[in-house]
């Protein structure tokens, strides 16, 4: 079966190669004429870390079960490491390339591996809570919010007002918190 790389649409003219294991036929047809794919420089060409890096904006892989364990343990050890030489452990442990930053792995730790944060839905009671802040503090500041909500991080307060605002300012939150209101189109 043919594509035609500039409409889409199906060439039924062909049978498809069902030898062949891939589901693009060998030779493809484009405006400029056909060529012949090498499948196998291909696939070599996808496996390479430059390549993996070229299509993935800012390079980073996935955290994986073993990295968020030593982060873990790193943090709960009774010396105190800073961000920076976390990484560097991180890296002698996981080699990564590029390799995780200190401010990478704070933020690993923040929002994602932090027992402290509950990373469940909200209650009314939480949400009942954030609104009494919000009318105390009269301020915008996410992490002077969060401060007063164990349990919940800045970027979770940051984006549970975002969500709803609409509920916060008609239960008495300042009008001005609209601004921050998002959208699914955003």
């Amino acid at each position: 079966m043919n594509y035609n790389v500039y409409s889409l649409d199906k060439d039924n003219s062909k049978q498809q190669d069902q030898s062949h294991p891939c589901a693009f036929d060998e030779v493809l047809d484009c405006k400029y004429g056909s060529y012949q794919v090498d499948y196998e420089q291909y696939y070599q060409q996808l496996n390479t870390l430059e390549y993996q890096f070229s299509n993935n904006q800012k390079g980073y892989q996935c955290w994986n079960k073993k990295e968020d364990e030593l982060l873990y343990s790193m943090i709960y050890q009774n010396e105190k490491y800073t961000w920076t030489q976390i990484a560097e452990s991180l890296q002698k442990v996981v080699p990564r390339h590029p390799p995780r930053t200190g401010l990478i792995c704070s933020q690993r730790w923040n929002r994602v591996v932090n027992p402290q944060f509950d990373k469940g839905k909200w209650s009314l009671k939480e949400d009942q809570r954030l609104l009494r802040i919000i009318m105390q503090t009269r301020v915008a500041k996410w992490s002077l919010i969060a401060l007063q909500m164990p349990g919940r991080s800045d970027v979770q307060v940051r984006h549970r007002i975002r969500w709803h605002c609409d509920w916060f300012v008609q239960n008495g939150a300042p009008q001005e918190y609209l601004k921050y209101k998002q959208t699914k189109e955003q």
